[in-house]
């Protein structure tokens, strides 16, 4: 049965029929009495899973470190209570990251940088310190340094300079029945074999942490993996974390054993969100910066 809420959204329901047949045409009161026939067993239930059908890696990932928050913000909708941002970690984290990102978006030339990172700045770091100030020159200077660096360097060039190659490639992936995955792939290209992606990344770190925040965004390269697939008819053959404060690409060639790992992880991530209580975080480092925790609706986890 397909319907329409109050609201205008479109859904659809499973509806139990019973036939019924006429006892008599009208009682002495006028009313239609009906005898039914036997009901039918009981049907399948069937699993709708808690929240939207729409994910995204983010989601994913936001899931696999804590199951509490992911229930807060995906599935009850709940907006996570401001926490204080103005620390370099969340600068870093958070406005750095969207600002290079943005630039490398549409950069086509050296001389579009100083507009292309102005307006960036504009749009995602609304407390920048002004241009003329010694503030202002260094924060700009050290970005620019960082984004020319990434472009410079050549595994990331070979990348961009290939033919076909997209940026910021937006997918839509039906996944399953249940859901679709959605997002922005940074940089893909057709390598000859087949498509070659890397996701650029802003934080820094010496090369054993490197590896481990890699491994950490493995979800992130399985939805990837699997979306670019979908969308080019064609194997991925390599995917990397280009790590711009470091110059340095985690990753490599994807193999069958890789592929097909991506897949099932994506699968039991999908099947797991919902399907249970949602329970807490088992690193205690998400707790920092959680503001669910910070307003006590949830207790955390000790560090």
């Amino acid at each position: 049965l397909d319907y329409v809420d109050r609201q205008g959204a479109r859904h659809q329901a499973a509806v139990r029929r019973v036939v019924c047949h006429l006892r008599s045409a009208q009682g002495d009161s006028g009313a239609h009495s009906f005898t039914p026939e036997r009901i039918p067993s009981s049907l399948v239930p069937i699993r709708v899973a808690s929240g939207r059908p729409r994910h995204s890696a983010t989601e994913l990932m936001t899931f696999g470190r804590c199951p509490r928050r992911h229930w807060f913000k995906y599935v009850a909708g709940v907006r996570e209570p401001a926490m204080d941002r103005s620390g370099p970690d969340w600068g870093s984290a958070v406005a750095r990251g969207q600002i290079v990102h943005d630039v490398l978006e549409h950069i086509r030339e050296e001389s579009d940088l100083e507009g292309l990172l102005e307006v960036a700045l504009g749009r995602w770091d609304p407390d920048r310190p002004p241009p003329d100030s010694e503030p202002g020159r260094e924060y700009r200077n050290a970005l620019a340094r960082e984004i020319a660096a990434v472009r410079g360097h050549p595994d990331y060039r070979a990348l961009d300079d290939a033919p076909g190659r997209r940026r910021e490639l937006e997918f839509i992936h039906l996944a399953s029945a249940d859901g679709f995955l959605q997002g922005q792939i940074d940089l893909a290209a057709p390598d000859g074999q087949g498509v070659a992606a890397l996701d650029v990344k802003t934080g820094g770190g010496d090369a054993e942490a490197l590896r481990r925040k890699a491994d950490g965004y493995a979800l992130q390269r399985s939805v990837y993996v699997g979306a670019l697939e979908g969308i080019a008819g064609a194997e991925v053959t390599r995917f990397a974390f280009h790590f711009a404060s470091n110059g340095v690409q985690v990753g490599g060639p994807i193999s069958e054993e890789i592929r097909s790992a991506a897949a099932a992880d994506v699968r039991q991530a999908l099947a797991a969100m919902g399907s249970e209580a949602p329970g807490l975080t088992r690193h205690p480092a998400e707790c920092r910066f959680c503001g669910y925790r910070k307003v006590r609706w949830c207790e955390g986890v000790e560090g």
